[in-house]
């Protein structure tokens, strides 16, 4: 009976020892993991934020326009949560948008802040920046210039609706964040607004002159939170920060003018100091209401092709100088998409006058890709992913 009661222990202990020794071993590399390895271990994810999907136009969360005596930053989102339709070509119904901004006009644009809040021995001290020399703007979609919004609305903004791949997010600025303890006292420094523009117009200034469309990493100021449809609150999973670092790169567009801004109608807002007609020169616009019936579109169609330096040129057509030419009172826009050009062509730009006699009131340029393209000086152009070479400039 003993013989039989030791074998059983035996069987059991030649069971057991294995898995002991497994245990033991996990529990060693769980030490191990938590000493040594933990704040090593790092998963990535990133977030990319995009044009949007749920508008006919190209739009970008963030709009940066700036001239040599104004910066303008605005931003473009959405004002309700409601899903828009897919169609059958994989399109979005459009959805409506809301946009809100800044303008400064005078350096410098911010200052440096500090304030504390609670009692002593338990108070708080916050660091940060107030934007200053500014004009705040909102402007609902289809406005064409924007209203000055009371008080200072965008540096209290901290929350937008955006869309990536389709699906409803909130972005959302990060707010005040743990720094350093000194002595009783904790540091925060306040992930906003103003931080975000105060810290990046540098970068956005250093920018070449045209229209450039570009991603930044914005990882330090955002949060996102994705649409629960089920539950219609945007939430995201609680994770870890030892083990998971989160990037966040928005598409900018960026607008550089190398010039003074003269005119409110340059704006991206359409307003200078809350003034929608201002002019530098304290003129009213000269364009009459009745121009709006003669006014004449001109696009490729009207344009020659010339030998010009290395390559081609472009003209206005003569014949179509010479039309042109007889009317009086009439408003003259030429538009040029460069993606509608032969690419077996080498286009390098305008002639040296490739409007003759002819007064071209405004003059637009756009590609879907970033190119060069020659526009004479004495001309300006509006551009879009156009980089103007040869004295010209652009608005």
């Amino acid at each position: 009976m003993a013989s039989s009661k030791n074998s059983v222990l035996k069987i059991l202990g030649y069971l057991y020892i294995p898995i002991a020794i497994i245990c033991l071993l996990l529990n060693m590399w769980l030490i191990y993991y938590e000493v040594y390895l933990k704040d090593n271990v790092i998963a990535i994810h990133t977030n990319f934020i995009d044009e949007t999907e749920y508008s006919k136009d190209q739009k970008f969360f963030m709009e940066v326009n700036i001239y040599d005596n104004v910066i303008e930053w605005k931003w473009n989102y959405y004002i309700d949560t409601n899903i828009p339709e897919k169609n059958e070509d994989g399109s979005y119904d459009e959805k409506y948008m809301f946009s809100t901004g800044v303008q400064f006009y005078a350096e410098p644009i911010a200052k440096r802040i500090q304030y504390s809040e609670g009692l002593i021995f338990q108070d708080k001290s916050y660091h940060g920046y107030e934007l200053q020399n500014c004009v705040y703007y909102s402007q609902p979609d289809g406005l064409d210039s924007a209203y000055v919004s009371g008080g200072n609305n965008l540096a209290n903004q901290d929350a937008w609706l955006w869309d990536i791949g389709g699906e409803l997010c909130c972005i959302k600025i990060k707010g005040p964040v743990f720094t350093e303890q000194r002595w009783w006292c904790p540091n925060y420094e306040i992930y906003d607004v103003a931080k975000l523009i105060a810290e990046n117009t540098d970068s956005v200034k250093s920018i070449k002159e045209g229209v450039t469309i570009t991603t930044f990493d914005f990882s330090n100021y955002f949060n996102l939170f994705m649409l629960n449809e089920e539950s219609g609150k945007f939430d995201k999973p609680i994770v870890d920060d030892n083990i998971l670092k989160e990037w966040t790169f928005i598409t900018v567009k960026v607008t550089k003018h190398n010039a003074d801004m003269i005119s409110a109608k340059q704006s991206i807002f359409g307003s200078y100091k809350g003034d929608s007609e201002w002019n530098a020169d304290e003129s009213v616009s000269n364009l009459p209401y009745w121009l709006d019936e003669t006014v004449k579109n001109l696009t490729l169609q009207d344009c020659r092709y010339e030998s010009y330096g290395d390559g081609l040129g472009l003209a206005l057509k003569n014949s179509c100088i010479k039309y042109l030419s007889e009317f009086e009172g009439m408003y003259i826009t030429l538009t040029i998409d460069l993606d509608e050009i032969d690419d077996t062509l080498n286009v390098i730009g305008f002639t040296d006058n490739p409007f003759g006699d002819l007064k071209v009131d405004k003059v637009v340029i756009m590609s879907d890709t970033e190119r060069e393209f020659r526009v004479p000086a004495g001309i300006t152009v509006e551009t879009e992913n156009v980089v103007i070479t040869g004295g010209g400039s652009s608005v």
